[in-house]
């Protein structure tokens, strides 16, 4: 995973305070100004992965808490 990651540049995790993706860790990229693809990595005995397209006013909205997406 660590190599999808690098090249498609996806920030590195951080944990969601948005309640959007559970207070689990997520880490994004750009595909445009409004959209984003997101990961979400989910711990339990393994990790998991969950790829999302979201919509966002901008980056700075991600994974913040008070802000929801706009989808």
């Amino acid at each position: 995973m660590e190599n999808v990651f690098k090249y498609y540049e996806f920030s590195s995790f951080f944990e969601d305070r948005s309640e959007t993706f559970l207070e689990s860790s997520i880490s994004y990229t750009e595909l445009n100004e409004q959209h984003f693809l997101i990961f979400e990595k989910k711990v339990a005995e393994e990790e998991v992965y969950n790829l999302y397209i979201s919509k966002y006013k901008s980056k700075k909205d991600i994974g913040v808490g008070d802000r929801k997406s706009v989808v």
